[in-house]
C-alpha cells in the first residue's frame, strides 16, 4: 500500500519522468565510450602495425585518466553547480561535450 502512494505522488517539479530516463540514458551512453575500445583494436593494429600490448597500453592510460578526471570533475560540479544533480548533470554534459569535440575536430596536415 505504501509503494502505492509513493508511486502515485505527482511530480511537482514540471518535469515528465521519463526526460529524467532519457537524460539517464544519455548519461550512460557517453560514459560508456570509453568502453568501445574493443572495437577499434583490430583496426588500429592492422592500420598502424602495432602489436597487442601497444593497444592495450594506450586502453590502461585512458582508462585511468577516465577514472581520475571523474574524481576531479566529481569535486568541481559538487562546488560549482550549486550542489543540485540538475545543475551537476548539465555541468557534466557539457564538459562531456566539450571533450568531445576537442577529441574530434579536423587535424590539419
Amino acid at each position: 500500500m505504501a509503494i502505492a502512494s509513493v508511486a502515485s505522488t505527482p511530480d511537482t517539479t514540471g518535469i515528465n519522468r521519463w526526460w529524467r530516463v532519457v537524460g539517464g540514458l544519455s548519461m550512460n551512453i557517453a560514459l560508456g565510450t570509453l568502453y568501445a575500445w574493443s572495437v577499434f583494436v583490430a583496426p588500429l593494429e592492422k592500420e598502424f602495425g602495432w602489436k597487442r600490448a601497444e593497444t592495450s597500453n594506450v586502453f590502461t592510460i585512458a582508462a585511468v585518466v577516465f577514472a581520475l578526471t571523474f574524481v576531479a570533475a566529481g569535486g568541481s560540479d559538487l562546488r560549482i553547480s550549486s550542489q543540485t544533480p540538475r545543475n551537476s548533470a548539465r555541468g557534466a554534459g557539457c564538459k562531456e561535450g566539450a571533450g568531445g569535440s576537442l577529441v574530434c575536430r579536423p587535424r590539419c596536415s
